[in-house]
């Protein structure tokens, strides 16, 4: 059996009592489209090449609907880790600025008509297979994103590795895993990005560890929040397999973050 099923196939064969019981408990999802509110247990599905958001429920071991909460299913996707070892011996972070205007400001849930909230975060993008079709396998994708928003060019790359598993965003409500990839880079060698001018990129930088981590721990950083849960994960992953590289350094006392792109950017470029 599945782990989730559609409300039809969930409520198959059920007593009158269970679906009752079911259909009438409060904490039941409802679909509204265009203002219309559909019966609770219509079955419904919101797609296109990026994902799709479709109902699903949850069953219990004897085999009666538990509850049912639905499903972002996310087109093949990659975090991509661009590292390198700079001339100091310490290891840099490509990240880059992007707005997201999904995001709520933090601290301020539901409320609407904030400017875009900005992120700071690893190298990331979907699977070419998403926006055109077009086959890519996970190294591939991560050498192409690693090209078009760090400046990676052929020949700055040095390895291409995909972790095992890769990570889920969220696995209460996301059924789908992305790639995690690493992708170390000649520092020496980095091109300026140029980026899909479709996405509202506003920086792109490479950061010693110490200072991402210490970014990460703030919260923000130039007005950019640090906190997008696939990069920290990302970033975990790839210490795990290299704790050589985990940051070490004293972190500093004080809520309010000291770096700013004058003090850690290593390169004269950003967009």
């Amino acid at each position: 059996m599945s782990a989730t099923l559609s409300y039809a196939k969930a409520l198959e064969g059920q007593t009158a009592e269970v679906v009752k019981a079911f259909l009438e408990n409060p904490n039941r999802w409802k679909a509204v489209i265009d203002g219309k509110e559909f019966p609770v247990g219509t079955d419904f599905m919101i797609t296109s090449r990026f994902g799709s958001v479709r109902s699903a429920v949850t069953m219990n071991a004897d085999g009666t609907p538990a509850f049912d909460r639905p499903e972002y299913v996310e087109a093949p996707f990659v975090q991509v880790v661009t590292w390198g070892r700079g001339r100091d011996g310490k290891y840099y972070y490509g990240v880059v600025d992007q707005d997201r205007p999904p995001a709520d400001q933090p601290g301020n849930p539901g409320v609407h008509g904030h400017k875009p909230v900005r992120c700071r975060h690893v190298i990331m993008g979907f699977n070419e297979k998403a926006a055109t079709g077009k086959f890519e396998t996970p190294e591939d994708a991560a050498a192409r994103e690693a090209h078009e928003e760090g400046g990676a060019t052929k020949s700055a790359v040095r390895a291409v590795v995909t972790y095992p598993f890769g990570h889920n965003p969220s696995p209460s409500f996301t059924p789908t895993w992305g790639d995690v990839v690493a992708v170390e880079v000649d520092l020496e060698k980095l091109e300026k990005p140029i980026p899909d001018p479709s996405e509202p990129i506003n920086g792109v930088y490479f950061i010693e560890g110490s200072k991402l981590l210490e970014m990460i721990r703030h919260g923000q950083a130039d007005g950019a929040y640090t906190g997008v849960c696939t990069s920290l994960s990302a970033l975990m992953i790839h210490w795990a397999h290299h704790p050589e590289q985990f940051p070490r350094g004293r972190l500093s006392s004080g809520r309010r973050s000291p770096w700013t792109s004058a003090t850690f950017s290593l390169f004269p470029w950003y967009i």
